[in-house]
């Protein structure tokens, strides 16, 4: 069994942003929650006025259906995107048979 990747944290706000081995979850403080398997989750992220609009789902057929809606400032854009990164790599790892 591989060893487990180790565990990315980003608080913005109200939300919590978590990559836990292959797990992305969105965490919100009233204990609202998703979690997607990185095979499964699907992430659109839109700029508008300097804010990075996130939202992340499940991909169904190239499309997003529900998931959690997270405004980014600019200030953690670049901590976000590479946790998103990381997930597509952990994604392709597991894709390739690793």
């Amino acid at each position: 069994m591989p060893e487990p990747r180790p565990t990315i944290e980003i608080v913005l706000g109200d939300y919590v942003l978590r990559l836990d081995d292959t797990i992305v979850e969105t965490l919100h403080r009233a204990a609202a929650g998703e979690r997607f398997h990185v095979s499964h989750v699907a992430v659109e992220a839109k700029e508008k006025r300097g804010m990075l609009h996130v939202r992340i789902g499940f991909d169904v057929s190239g499309t997003i259906v529900g998931g959690t809606r997270i405004a980014v400032p600019p200030e953690r854009q670049d901590e976000v995107l590479a946790l998103f990164a990381e997930a597509r790599r952990r994604r392709d790892e597991i894709a390739a048979g690793g």
